[in-house]
């Protein structure tokens, strides 16, 4: 079992390097050909856990490769993502049999607004591509993961990019560069991002998202093995990772998705955990420039004892209560009932750092009503489902605090929900949904390997 499942993670390894030297160092006509194939492969592959794997650590720009500031993911002048979503799509209507959702409701309401929305406040095919497509995955992708075995593979492949990520972190917080760059040459990010904030430290953000899947798929996969020590590996580092960008949002989002966890594991396993969290921590600030790193962290952190006390500048620390929250919010005010759409005033005048005026602004109070009733749909059936059957009242549990983690980065950090957004927003949804959906159809399943603490899985 375990060579087996190296031997997995060797050739999610091998393909990621493949394409890396492809992309960034090989001509871009062999680069975008390297893509096409890739996607043909997924295409035409039984396992597509492996798949999605592969192009959420590339999409997430983990240690700075496939990222903008090196080199942009293209395919002529088409990006990627939107050739990505062609695929997903043409795979999921080709080969789709009988298949249910339980939020059915909701997502096809929402999708309903999104092409009146589309009709009514500008089309163009561009958008509509970059914009309903991603939010399709969330109706979608539940097919795509429709075996516990693939949702264990999944994970296990997420895994080995959480260490990619930290790897990178730890790189680009000793030298001042991303990985990526430092290899290719490239110092600077022409689309002026934020690599060094402005207090004087750096936030190593790429692959952030492969961090929070990284907490969230070990979290999960605790509930049914807790046996396993690697998930609590994991668990550690995908939390110093998340810590290490001082993104304070994604911090908060972290600290309610563990939450389940520390209420399951013993008293004594919690102690040792946390002894090697924090023997881990003073291993790597003992490197000077990791030590400075760190504090820069906490002190970022501490500014979050200003919001609880209703400072929500965080001491002047955040712009979002003030000059980023008003013109969004003004504008809603304009038309709240059904909102911009795809105007151009909303072009204009959105900003996703304010996530919730950004979703009024966009779809308006009726709109953002469904969201909040697509949100409800998960956390009311994992609830109800936990309080019936007991043996999944941990992994439900886990899903809710999941969602609402993911709120926690929509409120304070950037726009998750809504109508279009990147693709690593829209995949984080959509796989939260999915593996709710799993839980909520094949419950006798999950009783029975919760009951074995089994999750093992024999790759075919």
């Amino acid at each position: 079992m375990k060579r087996i499942l190296n031997l997995i993670e060797i050739r999610f390894l091998l393909s990621y390097f493949v394409l890396i030297i492809a992309h960034h160092v090989l001509p871009d006509i062999v680069g975008q050909l390297a893509l096409l194939i890739s996607l043909a492969i997924f295409f035409r592959s039984r396992h597509n856990y492996f798949w999605l794997a592969l192009f959420t650590l590339m999409f997430s720009s983990a240690a700075g490769f496939f990222s903008s500031s090196v080199k942009s993911l293209y395919i002529g002048a088409v990006p990627f993502f939107v050739v990505f979503y062609i695929t997903l799509i043409a795979k999921y209507i080709l080969t789709i049999k009988k298949f249910r959702i339980f939020y059915a409701g909701p997502f096809l309401l929402i999708l309903l607004l999104m092409i009146l929305l589309r009709l009514f406040t500008g089309f163009s095919l561009n958008g509509f591509l970059k914009s309903n497509m991603a939010f399709l995955m969330i109706g979608i992708l539940p097919f795509f993961l429709k075996k516990f075995t693939d949702i264990i593979m999944f994970f296990k492949l997420i895994f080995v990019g959480v260490f990619i990520v930290f790897a990178g972190q730890l790189f680009h917080i000793s030298t001042g560069i991303n990985f990526a760059g430092y290899l290719f040459g490239v110092t600077y990010d022409p689309l002026g991002r934020i690599v060094v904030d402005p207090e004087g430290f750096i936030r190593p953000l790429e692959g952030i998202t492969v961090s929070l899947l990284g907490l969230f798929g070990s979290v999960f996969l605790y509930s049914v093995n807790r046996k396993e020590l690697y998930y609590k590996v994991v668990i550690i580092i995908s939390l110093v990772a998340i810590w290490f960008t001082a993104t304070r949002g994604w911090i908060l989002a972290s600290a309610i998705i563990i939450v389940p966890f520390l209420f399951q594991i013993k008293l004594r396993n919690l102690i040792n955990t946390g002894l090697v969290v924090l023997m881990l921590f003073l291993l790597i600030s003992k490197v000077n420039i990791i030590e400075n790193q760190v504090t820069k962290v906490l002190e970022r952190v501490q500014t979050l004892e200003y919001t609880l006390e209703g400072d929500l500048t965080a001491g002047g620390t955040v712009s979002r209560a003030t000059s980023r929250h008003e013109p969004v919010w003004n504008k809603f005010l304009e038309r709240p009932i059904m909102g911009w759409g795809y105007s151009t005033e909303f072009g204009n005048i959105g900003d996703p750092h304010v996530g919730n005026q950004n979703l009024l602004l966009q779809i308006g109070v009726f709109g953002y009503i469904l969201f909040m009733a697509l949100i409800f749909s998960l956390v009311k059936n994992m609830f109800s489902l936990g309080r019936r059957i007991k043996a999944l009242s941990f992994t439900t549990t886990i899903l809710i605090f999941f969602i609402m983690g993911i709120f926690m980065i929509h409120s304070t950090s950037r726009q998750m929900f809504g109508l279009g957004g990147d693709f690593t927003s829209q995949f984080s949804i959509a796989l939260v949904f999915a593996l709710a959906n799993f839980v909520y159809y094949n419950r006798y399943e999950m009783i029975v390997r919760i009951k074995k603490q089994d999750d093992t899985v024999i790759y075919t």
